[in-house]
């Protein structure tokens, strides 16, 4: 699943670099390149930058405040709080229920928001990649006690429709 995720971010980034290259207003352009380097950086966050490809090991300091013992973020453990729970679990799930059903409904609702978002070319999920998200999320969730890879399934869930999103967004191909 790990290696699902790799790729569905991957392509994500590949699909935002070409649509930038495209895009002839600056805020669009720059709305395409965030969505490229974030998407990015998770991959490289789920490789650990490609430690264990490359077999590098870890500096001291993130064997110390790594959970896992590896050279990422993700899985830093900051004076007893853990960042994957409290900035990639907590705040990520905010921000994504934001950008499912929130985003969607303004542009449906108001000609103002339809036009900053064509402005911006921000692509924004269909109802399908919210019942999609949704539906990984619940299976992910009622996983989680009996197996200890729930967590993996909804990232690779959450990577594989984002990607589809930014293929086939709401507000049409920019």
């Amino acid at each position: 699943m790990e290696w699902l995720t790799v790729a569905a971010l991957l392509a994500a980034s590949a699909r935002a670099w070409v649509v930038r290259a495209r895009l002839g207003h600056a805020a669009a352009r720059r709305v395409w390149c965030a969505l490229a380097l974030a998407t990015l950086f998770g991959a490289l966050e789920e490789v650990s930058y490609g430690q264990r490809l490359l077999g590098v090991r870890s500096p001291e300091w993130f064997q110390l405040h790594n959970t896992q013992g590896e050279t990422n973020l993700h899985n830093l453990r900051v004076g007893g709080v853990k960042l994957n729970r409290l900035v990639f679990g907590k705040g990520l799930v905010a921000a994504v229920a934001c950008y499912l059903l929130v985003l969607p409904a303004l542009y449906r609702r108001s000609e103002s928001w339809r036009a900053r978002f064509g402005r911006w070319a921000l692509p924004l999920p269909r109802g399908r990649h919210a019942a999609a998200w949704a539906t990984a999320a619940l299976v992910a969730w009622w996983l989680r006690e009996p197996h200890n890879r729930a967590g993996e399934l909804g990232e690779m869930a959450g990577g594989v429709v984002f990607l589809l999103i930014l293929l086939d967004p709401l507000d049409g191909p920019p």
